[in-house]
Parts: structure tokens; sequence; C-alpha cells
């Protein structure tokens, strides 16, 4: 009997310790509450621009897009003054094979001298593609850390919680225009950059 009381006692320690073993595998870790501030109703003062707007009348937007147009522009006609070259150059080859004025040593040589001069019109295309590519990221990028501290500023400024950037195929499908500050934003972005303007001459 003492045997069978013994057993029963150890089983209900066993679970008993078994059940906080488990508790505390399952314990889980307290969350830190986020800090948000609560802002009244009427009190959020939230607005928005028309991103294509900003593109086509910020003036520095306009300069910087027409520079690397301009860039671009200058780079597709040399390269196609170089392609014209090379097909020229080509068809002259091509002409002496016909018409047999070439001994076998000089059509070799001119045939390599042609093969090398094609590689090496390739060769620059893809690098000053990738060049041209690579400065208008950096200018894309630029003109974007130019707006956002611009938008710190102007938020500041006029007592804005919120500045959204209403693009196509963007996240709003619709914000009442009343809340448009895309003219405004605007002529602040002009004005900051006619003082850094001024700061330079």
């Amino acid at each position: 009997m003492k045997q069978a009381k013994f057993f029963v006692f150890a089983v209900a320690v066993a679970l008993l310790a078994s059940c906080g073993s488990d508790k505390k595998k399952g314990d889980v870790k307290a969350e830190t509450p986020p800090s948000v501030p609560t802002v009244k109703p009427g009190e959020l003062k939230i607005a928005f621009y028309y991103q294509d707007t900003l593109k086509s009348q910020f003036e520095v937007f306009k300069k910087e897009e027409e520079r690397i147009n301009k860039k671009t522009k200058a780079f597709q006609d040399q390269m196609i003054a170089r392609e014209n070259q090379l097909r020229k150059l080509g068809q002259e080859l091509d002409a002496r094979v016909k018409d047999g004025s070439l001994l076998p040593d000089q059509m070799a040589k001119l045939e390599k001298d042609f093969y090398a001069k094609q590689q090496s019109f390739a060769t620059f295309q893809q690098q000053q593609a990738q060049k041209l590519d690579e400065e208008a990221n950096k200018s894309l990028m630029a003109l974007g850390k130019k707006v956002e501290a611009a938008s710190k500023k102007y938020c500041e400024k006029y007592g804005l919680d919120v500045l959204l950037i209403q693009a196509p195929g963007g996240q709003i499908g619709f914000i009442n225009p009343k809340m448009d500050v895309t003219k405004s934003f605007i002529e602040f972005l002009n004005a900051e950059e006619e003082k850094i303007d001024n700061l330079t001459k």
C-alpha cells in the first residue's frame, strides 16, 4: 500500500514538473509597445504634390533632364557615325574580295583589322552606355535627396505632418484636391534653389 501511495506521489510530482517545464518553453518575450504620437482629430495636417508637375516645373529637374538628354543624343549620334564608318569599311572590303584585287596576306590583314575595329566599337558602345546610365542614375538620386530635404523644410515651415507624392501607378487611389500643394511646393523648391545659386555666384 505504501508503495502504491509513493508511486502516485512520484507520478504527481513528475506531472507538475513537466507542466512547469512546458510553461517555460511556451513563455513569450513581452513586446515593446510602439511609441506612436496620438493626434487629435482635426490636428493632423496632410498635403500632397503631383510628381509629374514637379518634374516639369522644378527648374533644377528640367535643367538636369535637358543635360542628360543632350549627352544621350550626342552619344547616339556618335554611335551612328561610327557604325556608318564600319559599314562603309565592310562594304569596301567585300568589294575588294569580290574583284580579286587582294592577295591572301592582304585579305587576312584587312579582315583582322576590320574585326578588331568591330570589337573595339562594341566595347566602346557598351562602356559609354553604362557610363551614361550611371551618370543619369546618380543625377536622379541627387535630385531625389534634394527634394526630400526640401520637403522636410517645407513641412516645418508650414506645419505639415505628412507630405505625400501623387504619381501615376502610385499607392494613392484618391486624395482630396484641397490638400494639393503642388504649386506652392514647386515655388518653394525653386526659391530654395535660387538661394543656393546666389551663394555660388
